[in-house]
């Protein structure tokens, strides 16, 4: 669990720092608007700041709500998982597998959509849009020599407002952006990507190849895949995971009689 934790976050992180297609085209499709606008509207992009500030703002404090709401459901989790006896606990963990409707609570059933998207991926292509105008705007604010002249004291003051911004995001970002990341690694925002690497671990670690697995005893092998299945419960993985095995093991039904 904390490869496969730390796999995300890694992930995560390298894709908020690199800037990929889909964001440099979501750039160039908003210059290309504001340009349009500053012709025929004569707005210029830096009276568009607030909205930028306040776009990114929103997705900050989304990502908070996200991160204080999965560990409060992580903490219950576990509590109750304490709490429970085994033959019960199996039981929670199956009703979460399987899905169904009365396992599930009102914010689970809201959340489906980020098991087939990666919303947190999203999320943070979007800050990027928004903190890459943030940026060219404060550029702009200081090589802006007419109005250094013109309006001194109010582009001093503008200044001085996003240095203070720019503070509150590098004290912000390296605090929410982690935990976040690894919080959407948990259900219920197990989407694809976190399933690549989820079934990377469990299956390239815990699993023996068919060599290993001929010269294993009967309960070696019961214990190695009530590990990897016992994890796949937890995650509500569970068939996904019976499905990849059985196709790896090409079809012979090995893993079913293990």
């Amino acid at each position: 669990m904390s490869v496969y934790l730390a796999l995300n976050l890694e992930n995560g992180v390298v894709d908020s720092i690199q800037i990929h297609s889909p964001t440099w085209g979501t750039i160039i499709f908003l210059l290309a608007m504001f340009a349009l606008l500053h012709r025929f509207a004569r707005v210029s992009i830096v009276a568009l700041l607030p909205w930028f500030i306040a776009a990114a703002c929103v997705l900050l404090l989304s990502m908070v709500v996200i991160l204080r709401l999965q560990r409060r459901q992580i903490t219950q989790f576990t509590d109750t998982c304490m709490k429970l006896d085994a033959p019960e606990l199996l039981t929670a963990t199956s009703g979460m597998a399987t899905g169904s409707t009365e396992a599930k609570t009102w914010l689970q059933q809201m959340c489906t959509i980020h098991q087939n998207i990666s919303s947190e991926r999203m999320m943070l292509r979007c800050l990027q849009v928004g903190l890459f105008f943030i940026c060219y705007c404060v550029a702009r604010l200081l090589v802006d020599v007419s109005g250094w002249k013109t309006n001194f004291e109010t582009t001093l003051l503008l200044v001085a407002g996003a240095i203070v911004l720019f503070l509150l995001l590098a004290y912000s970002l390296p605090r929410t952006v982690p935990d976040f990341l690894a919080v959407t690694a948990l259900p219920p925002y197990v989407d694809p990507v976190n399933l690549e690497f989820l079934f990377k671990q469990l299956l390239d670690d815990h699993m023996d190849t068919h060599g290993k697995l001929e010269n294993r005893d009967g309960d070696s092998r019961m214990s190695n895949y009530g590990m990897v299945s016992e994890l796949a419960e937890i995650m509500g993985v569970r068939s996904q995971l019976d499905h990849r095995l059985f196709s790896r093991d090409g079809g012979s039904g090995q893993v079913v009689m293990i």
